[in-house]
């Protein structure tokens, strides 16, 4: 793993004394963008038409100097785009030692739906009076995961270019597949991420939330073989099914730290008719698990590997069966308080009248994959609350807040700004 920690004080490296106010944010132009990419189905691997709403609109803003780009991810991660980067110089009146950075989120969305909402159904959006942001009836999910990151990032962007704040290099990076593994970044040619100081990931939690570490996460996948035999002469066969569910269940008992997570996802075994009826007249000699472990250290891995690979050993001789045992695994990172990119963003966010939190987490993200690249990032909660469901939401309040926050750190990269969001900001409280 590269990481390039910069320990130091973020304040004492910022490059320029001067100050600049930041424009005011339009509450309605920042919902306007956030429902208008809400409503676009782009579920992981289908992100193509919210990577050309993404190009058009930045386009527009006639940024002079900027660059876009669709790099080839898409023929490796099975997406239907590639990553998109669109690169924008420095301002003409920015100091030669002004920063470089890195802003991004994930295209993707997860496809949920409520129970009995039929696929065909549009994402519907609903306003309430205290500017929650959420789906009609809770049919849907709103895809606040991830594109409060975007509709942050492109308002941000677009504010400072016309109101002519000088700013460091600002490349913008839109991740495909990032929800069923974070495959985008993973193909990201590191040259992308060259010539940058520090990288910024919007992506979920409450605006103000800096996460510093993210954790080593491991997907597991077991195929246990056994062997077929008709029900009316079991012991003629080895069922399969009866070693992976003894499996599973030792499996639940590993040891762990308080910290650490254990979790199998999927669980599936026995064969079924044309009709769909099961087979139940035959012993199933194949069984598939799947499921994931976390932690945040390279010791507490190697433990649970360990202990899995124990569990299977146990039940394959006691049963008689075979198996096989593949992991997919991504490194986490761990920046400590005092690196560089850790206090920009903590002096970026309080100077957008927000107060920072520090914070780390077991989760995967963008964020794993850029460190891992060299690049030192930090994820910052975009204002997405019960991701993943058709529950999720954000407000207003939250939409206005992450885009003061991504202009705060685009003028800190040359300067000292001074936030207006007291008269922006709703008062819902959400």
């Amino acid at each position: 793993m590269m990481i390039n920690n910069n320990i130091g004080a973020a304040k004492k490296s910022n490059p320029s004394p001067g100050k600049y106010v930041l424009p005011k944010v339009d509450s309605q132009k920042i919902v306007d963008t956030f429902v208008s990419s809400a409503e676009i189905w782009a579920p992981s691997g289908h992100e193509k038409l919210m990577a050309d709403k993404m190009i058009r609109e930045f386009r527009a803003m006639d940024i002079k100097g900027m660059t876009v780009e669709v790099d080839d991810s898409g023929s490796r991660t099975g997406s239907d785009t590639g990553n998109v980067i669109i690169d924008i110089p420095p301002s003409p009146d920015a100091p030669e030692n002004a920063k470089n950075i890195c802003l991004s989120f994930h295209m993707d969305r997860v496809p949920v739906r409520a129970p009995g909402v039929a696929d065909s159904e549009p994402v519907q959006v609903e306003i309430t009076q205290d500017g929650k942001i959420q789906s009609k009836d809770s049919h849907t999910n709103i895809a606040a995961d991830d594109l409060c990151g975007y509709a942050t990032i492109k308002e941000g962007i677009e504010l400072i270019n016309k109101k002519g704040i000088p700013h460091g290099r600002v490349r913008v990076i839109g991740f495909t597949k990032e929800e069923p593994g974070i495959f985008g970044a993973r193909e990201l040619d590191p040259k992308y991420l060259q010539g940058l100081d520090y990288g910024f990931e919007m992506d979920g939690g409450s605006i103000g939330n800096i996460i510093r570490s993210g954790g080593n996460i491991a997907h597991f996948n077991v195929t246990i073989q056994g062997q077929s035999a008709p029900s009316i002469h079991p012991w003629e066969g080895k069922n399969a099914m009866v070693a992976g569910i003894e499996i599973a269940g030792l499996l639940t008992q590993i040891k762990k730290a308080p910290s650490e997570r254990f979790n199998i996802s999927n669980f599936e075994s026995g064969k079924r008719w044309q009709s769909g009826e099961p087979v139940t007249n035959m012993v199933p000699d194949e069984a598939y698990m799947a499921g994931e472990i976390r932690s945040n250290t390279s010791d507490g891995m190697k433990e649970m590997k360990s202990q899995i690979e124990e569990a299977l050993k146990q039940s394959a001789l006691k049963h008689n069966v075979t198996y096989s045992l593949n992991y997919d695994e991504m490194n986490g990172y761990d920046l400590p308080e005092e690196a560089d990119v850790v206090g920009f963003a903590q002096m970026a966010t309080e100077k957008a009248g927000i107060k920072p939190k520090v914070i780390t987490t077991m989760g995967g993200s963008d964020g794993n994959y850029m460190n891992m690249k060299g690049l030192p990032t930090v994820v910052l909660g975009s204002g997405a609350h019960l991701q993943h469901t058709e529950r999720e939401y954000t407000s207003i309040n939250e939409l206005v807040r992450g885009t003061q926050v991504i202009m705060s750190i685009i003028a800190s990269t040359v300067s000292s700004p001074v936030s207006t969001i007291a008269g922006e900001v709703m008062k819902s409280g959400i």
